[in-house]
């Protein structure tokens, strides 16, 4: 872009060539948009991102859980010995499993119980509608 100088000597023709380097001055809504973009990005800097906030309160109780478990051992492993700890530590985890297991395996057993009566049920409505 060529702009008007003030000695005409310089290049024969009155006027300055403009460095690269040299801002240009935006348009009003070029610099609005530019001006908005980068206050948006400040404030999304400075404010803690709502997604990270949720996910690290979920897992605020986990973390909890596994230093209440891990102080636990280091209890049980100041007052028994390493081989007799690691021994129990092993029955209390599959202890644990089975209790889980079981669980499991009653919650599958009602849900098996649930779903067979209600087939019956469908039977029964679907015989009704057919003798009507």
């Amino acid at each position: 872009q060529v702009v008007p100088g003030p000695n005409e000597a310089l290049q024969g023709s009155g006027t300055i060539q403009r460095l690269s380097n040299m801002p240009l001055r935006l348009a009003k809504p070029t610099y609005d948009r530019a001006s908005t973009v980068l206050f948006e990005s400040n404030i999304r800097m400075l404010v803690e991102n709502q997604t990270d906030a949720i996910l690290a309160n979920r897992l605020k109780r986990f973390d909890e859980a596994g230093e209440q478990w891990e102080n636990r051992y280091r209890r049980e492993m100041a007052t028994i010995g390493t081989e007799a700890l690691s021994k129990a530590w092993a029955e209390e985890s599959r202890r644990q499993r089975m209790a889980a297991m079981q669980q499991e395996k009653l919650f599958k057993a009602t849900y098996n119980q649930r779903g067979l009566e209600i087939w019956s049920e469908n039977q029964e409505r679907q015989r009704t509608r057919k003798t009507l």
